[in-house]
């Protein structure tokens, strides 16, 4: 089996098809990051790295991955070789093995030279060589997986057809459905409730989440499953071509039902690896247990969207992953629509959406950017409302009024994200405000000097002033009421 893998490793390499495939990989990512202006642009986005790169390579491997796997069996199939191969003391599936593992290989091959990209951001970064390095290591890890997936998906088209073309073309059609089509169909209204559900059958979905160093045993099993379908699949195809007979097609059912089944088991087995130095994806215990304690639809509306420069692109993607993690933990409770109040051209009407954001309690940013060589100024809303049982509470992400915020307020935003959404949710939910006492009497610093802190505390609480004076249960009577 090893042998075969060898040999469609070095039969990709043996014509020049090869070198242009791993060519036009690191070319386009290349381009993507350094060279074309726009929110994928290392330079334009201002902050020292890779997140750019895991998200552009999914689209360029729907590109390149076909055309790694549309020969694997469709040119043995055309060159009339597949029987030779047939009549090795091989089995069926050490040969479909052998055909994912080659190409898969060559996948592998052509990440290695964007290792590259590493020292690169190091060396960009103030101070230097400041990243995320555990960050790293885990997006390279779910990119593998998805390529495992990708090349099984290709494997099994190009055992179905005999012409490369075809199997080229039908490959990249399907990988682009998998990794967004789902997710796409999710946003029809006519799905209700189901749209989480639905969306969560997509590579995109899963893929997410890996592209941030967050490895989760639910997006593991899902891409392990999508390997083992396909490739199961690809066997059937494979010995469907040459004895056409009920048994395969019994044989690949039966074998498809026991991968599902033993996905399904290994789905109880929970775990999720953070690769972060900091933790930064790994929700709090306290945020976990309010959102699996929801008894009813939380749903939130998130304002910050549109087209504008690359840091706030950044905020508004950090904003979408945490939605959807906290949508994960919630199971289907809580739920989440982004929208752009300025994509119509109305400007009346334009208007009177920004008046009921301000009486809800939300709050714009005047922003400042260059445009074609002049400066430029937009008015974004780094806010959300969140409802829950008729009653709805402002969020804002971003508080500053600065046009032009640094790299570390946007961080301290995003960084903020899970505290700003539970903390609006808890206030939702809570039956009645709690309350906070301050004993006076004791020395304790006076009205005058908490006055600031006390302002703050009753954003959120019921705030008294508490005297003792040795009374008994004062302080509960005080708080209880």
């Amino acid at each position: 089996m090893f042998a075969l893998v060898r040999k469609e490793f070095q039969a990709f390499f043996s014509t020049l098809l090869g070198y242009v495939v791993v060519s036009m990989f690191l070319l386009l990512n290349g381009l993507f990051l350094w060279v074309f202006p726009g929110e994928t642009n290392v330079f334009d986005a201002g902050q020292a790295s890779l997140e750019s790169f895991f998200i552009i390579a999914p689209w360029v491997l729907m590109i390149v991955v076909p055309a790694i796997t549309m020969r694997s069996f469709s040119e043995e199939y055309r060159t009339g070789t597949m029987e030779l191969l047939a009549t090795h003391p091989i089995r069926p599936l050490e040969i479909v093995g052998a055909k994912f593992l080659g190409s898969f290989s060559v996948l592998l091959f052509a990440l290695l030279p964007t290792l590259l990209f590493i020292p690169v951001i190091g060396l960009l970064g103030q101070p230097q060589w400041n990243f995320d390095a555990g960050a790293i290591k885990g997006s390279y890890l779910g990119l593998a997986l998805l390529c495992g997936a990708f090349t099984s998906i290709g494997i099994a088209i190009s055992a179905l057809s005999k012409n490369p073309l075809i199997a080229y073309l039908t490959t990249m059609v399907l990988l682009v459905f998998g990794f967004i089509g789902f997710q796409a169909l999710a946003s029809f209204d006519s799905l209700g409730t189901w749209d989480l559900a639905f969306s969560q059958l997509g590579m995109s979905a899963h893929y997410q989440a890996l592209s941030r160093g967050l490895i989760g045993s639910g997006d593991l099993v899902y891409f392990l499953l999508v390997v083992a379908v396909f490739l199961l699949f690809a066997r059937f195809a494979f010995t469907f071509q040459r004895l056409r007979g009920r048994e395969q097609v019994i044989e690949w059912v039966l074998s498809t039902a026991i991968a599902g089944v033993v996905a399904w088991g290994c789905s109880f087995a929970s775990f999720q690896l953070d690769f972060t130095e900091e933790k930064r994806f790994t929700m709090t215990e306290a945020t976990q247990s309010l959102l699996e304690s929801l008894e009813d639809e939380v749903f939130v509306t998130c304002y910050l969207t549109g087209d504008y420069p690359a840091q706030w692109k950044r905020l508004e993607r950090a904003i979408r992953y945490q939605l959807e993690d906290m949508a994960a933990w919630s199971g289907g409770n809580l739920r989440f629509q982004f929208v752009d109040i300025y994509e119509i051209d109305d400007r009346q009407t334009i208007g009177q959406n920004e008046e009921k954001l301000v009486e809800q309690g939300l709050n714009y940013s005047r922003i400042a950017f260059t445009e074609s060589g002049a400066q430029a100024f937009k008015t974004i809303w780094p806010a959300a409302l969140i409802s829950y049982q008729g009653k709805t509470e402002p969020v804002q992400f971003f508080r500053s009024e600065i046009p032009e915020p640094t790299e570390s307020m946007i961080q301290g935003s995003i960084n903020s994200l899970e505290y700003e959404v539970s903390r609006a949710m808890r206030k939702l939910i809570a039956q009645e405000r709690p309350r906070i006492a301050l004993i006076q009497g004791h020395g304790e610093l006076g009205q005058a000097e908490t006055a600031d802190f006390v302002m703050d505390l009753e954003t959120d609480y019921d705030v008294f002033d508490v005297r003792i004076d040795g009374q008994l249960n004062m302080l509960s009577e005080k708080i209880e009421g």
